[in-house]
């Protein structure tokens, strides 16, 4: 069996990597908040089972693609964030650098940081 190696970025004070299950109940608690979904995709929360697909999704876009969405956690300490990473759905017309963060990370520049990470490693690669 073969196995797809999805990249891990560093920045100053961020990890990026690929989901893995223990991530399921901060992702899940994260994409419950209306506050933090009020303008992502369809602008409403999201199920246990919901979140567990779109951790499924971002892999699978990886074997798929070459490129998705990575969790996103703190250097130190290691809380989760969010998600960062390469957008594109089937239906949707060009991909985008996206990101979603649980509430206390927000204002502190981890979107911009991860942001430009995952734009940097995919320049000229898409």
């Amino acid at each position: 069996m073969t196995t797809l190696e999805i990249p891990t970025l560093a920045t100053d004070r961020l990890k990026l990597r690929a989901f893995h299950a223990g991530d399921l109940d901060a992702y899940a608690a994260m994409q419950a908040n209306p506050e933090v979904m009020r303008y992502l995709l369809t602008g409403r929360t999201s199920t246990r089972a919901e979140v567990w697909r779109t951790m499924a999704t971002s892999l699978g876009s990886w074997a798929l693609r070459g490129h998705g969405m990575w969790a996103c956690e703190k250097i130190d300490g290691g809380a989760f964030v969010g998600s960062v990473g390469i957008f594109q759905p089937l239906d949707w017309p060009e991909l985008e650098i996206a990101y979603s963060l649980d509430r206390p990370y927000w204002r502190q520049g981890y979107a911009t940081e991860a942001a430009k990470a995952a734009r940097d490693l995919t320049a000229g690669v898409l």
